[in-house]
């Protein structure tokens, strides 16, 4: 985090020349790419073993994407582990049939996904995981995975 914070107030104050502020900026990317990891490991319980201290730890890990430790721990912990690549998994692509009959569904893969000549998947990349996540908090209560209450 100090890495990110440094680096900002470094380019909104001009301390280097223009052509290293686009360097700099990929560190931070990649800065913000480790705490996501340290948040995610913190909130599995495999850095520091506290409730509040994993809680903390993914606050600070997610908040650039604002995304809460408790839905991450219900959506990704809870869900996605338990279904690995099976249709109740929320973070699976759609099937082969779901693509084939859904217009909107080819039509967001074919133009946001990596690969050959997208150049708009790169979107997906800087965008990806915040909309992801947003979707999954508007879905989280209908999918039954997320309830209204305090810290489980």
């Amino acid at each position: 985090m100090g890495i990110v914070a440094f680096a900002i107030i470094a380019i909104a104050c001009a301390w280097l020349p223009w052509f290293l502020v686009p360097l700099l900026s990929i560190v931070i990317g990649v800065s913000f790419a480790g705490l996501t990891f340290v948040a995610h490991e913190a909130v599995h319980g495999g850095i520091v073993r506290g409730r509040r201290t994993r809680w903390l730890v993914g606050w600070i890990g997610f908040l650039p994407f604002t995304l809460s430790p408790r839905l991450w721990a219900a959506w990704h912990d809870r869900v996605h582990h338990a279904n690995a690549n099976a249709a109740a998994d929320p973070d699976m692509y759609s099937t082969l049939a779901e693509y084939q009959a859904s217009g909107r569904i080819r039509f967001f893969i074919n133009a946001f996904s990596l690969g050959g000549r997208r150049w708009r998947g790169i979107l997906s990349l800087a965008l990806g995981f915040t909309v992801q996540s947003a979707h999954q908090l508007i879905n989280a209560r209908r999918r039954g995975f997320l309830k209204a209450g305090p810290l489980a």
